[in-house]
């Protein structure tokens, strides 16, 4: 992120143009598919309100979170163009959803408990889903 940051101070290289078909057909479909593939819905629904009170107001807060600190940041920086709030809050529900992957594998090692992990999983999908849906309205 830091080399990002500073390449992106120094204008060394052009932006890239993401476009909606470029984020629908390349970076959604392997984050949110290969999650809904191994869920059973029997188990996401027996455990819906845990997982929806974890994701709906935890998706919404760190995006508002992101949103407001990329605000601040840019303040600080003349050489960034000052971000709004509706780019803040695309930026912050790009980047709120949660990968589970590190943390499935440490509670397969630890031998945890198989409904930890469906609440984990869970709420990555649910997640994914509100950060997409965030990101939609937004851009619109």
């Amino acid at each position: 992120m830091a080399v990002g940051l500073v390449l992106g101070a120094m204008h060394l290289l052009d932006p890239p143009h993401l476009t909606q078909a470029l984020l629908y057909a390349i970076f959604l479909p392997p984050l949110v598919f290969e999650a809904a593939i191994h869920l059973k819905f029997d188990d996401l629904r027996r455990d819906l309100w845990p997982i929806l009170m974890l994701v709906v107001p935890g998706a919404l807060l760190s995006t508002l979170v992101t949103a407001a600190v990329m605000i601040l940041i840019s303040t600080d920086f003349t050489r960034i163009v000052t971000i709004t709030w509706p780019l803040g809050i695309l930026f912050g529900a790009a980047v709120a959803a949660t990968d589970p992957v590190a943390v499935v594998a440490i509670f397969k090692q630890l031998g945890a408990p198989r409904r930890h992990r469906l609440l984990i999983e869970s709420e990555s999908l649910l997640n994914d889903g509100t950060s997409i849906v965030v990101f939609i309205i937004i851009a619109l």
